[in-house]
């Protein structure tokens, strides 16, 4: 495997980190703030995505998506690691005192290798959370890239929870855009219809997230996510709306695909049908 060592400044200026906005305090998204949360002990450090030991070709955006979980007034900062070196950090990351944090990383791979990504959550107190996980980039076109092995269906959920056949299944079944031409650095609001199919109630939701991509190179250019503080009973459908602006690639055709459960907190018996997607051409405005 080739030497890392050389290539640092080659993949240090490519990491951004990004802490997920999260919108509509009050309505169906919002940041699960408390005024009584108590944040006793280390925060608590969650790696949705990638899966371990998934796959990708050298030079493909990588995005990462965490959750800081007790996290609280004091979490003092959030760094990310690439092996043992520091790619970025952010200092006094939770401005808005959440107790849950939903973090997103860019990192555009360089070199083929074997690389573990690091998310590290510390507290004032000396207290510290971490979560890694290890993926492999590889040379070649996406048609040589072998494909990471299916998830377990008998392992249990992240709340120790095992998906059944006849449990939760969350689809994605609509998205709706106001206004339905998106302008340049103009908010939209971007409406999820999301149903649940399953004979389960579904206590949460989980995690919205949504990314822009340009079509003309398949690449993602932003991605997001935010908590929805919903529940949703089996057989029930419910609209999730949220606002965001896109200030990139106007005049151009985009895709804007968003994903209900994008963190896989809630265990399901169907993942295949959390996404939906809709194209559409931005208009210049200010840009």
């Amino acid at each position: 495997m080739p030497s890392r060592a050389a290539n640092w400044g080659q993949i240090l200026p490519c990491l951004m980190l990004l802490a997920a906005i999260v919108f509509c305090a009050g309505c169906s998204l919002s940041a699960h703030t408390s005024a009584a949360a108590r944040f006793d002990g280390a925060p608590v450090v969650q790696i949705a995505a990638p899966q371990p030991e998934q796959v990708f070709q050298a030079g493909a955006l990588l995005i990462l998506q965490a959750r800081v979980d007790n996290a609280g007034p004091d979490l003092a900062r959030v760094s990310v690691w690439l092996d043992e070196a520091l790619l970025g950090a952010k200092d006094l990351p939770n401005s808005s005192n959440a107790d849950s944090l939903p973090l997103t990383i860019d990192w555009q791979t360089s070199q083929p290798g074997r690389f573990t990504l690091s998310v590290r959550a510390e507290r004032a107190d000396g207290s510290e959370g971490r979560a890694d996980v290890a993926v492999q980039v590889v040379a070649g076109s996406s048609a040589e890239l072998p494909t990471a092995p299916p998830p377990d269906s008998n392992a249990p959920a992240e709340d120790g929870l095992t998906p059944t056949d006849d449990g939760i299944n969350l689809k994605l079944v609509a998205l709706a855009l106001e206004p339905p031409a998106p302008v340049c650095r103009e908010s939209v609001t971007i409406t999820a219809t999301i149903q649940n199919a399953g004979a389960a109630d579904a206590s949460i939701v989980g995690f919205i997230g949504w990314e822009f991509i340009r079509l003309s190179t398949g690449d993602i250019f932003e991605s997001k996510s935010a908590p929805v503080a919903q529940s949703l009973a089996a057989g029930t459908s419910a609209e999730i709306p949220f606002s965001d602006s896109v200030s990139r690639h106007h005049g151009e055709e985009l895709r804007l695909r968003v994903t209900i459960d994008s963190d896989n907190l809630v265990p399901e018996s169907n993942k295949e049908d959390n996404s939906h997607s809709i194209d559409f051409t931005l208009a210049p405005g200010s840009c």
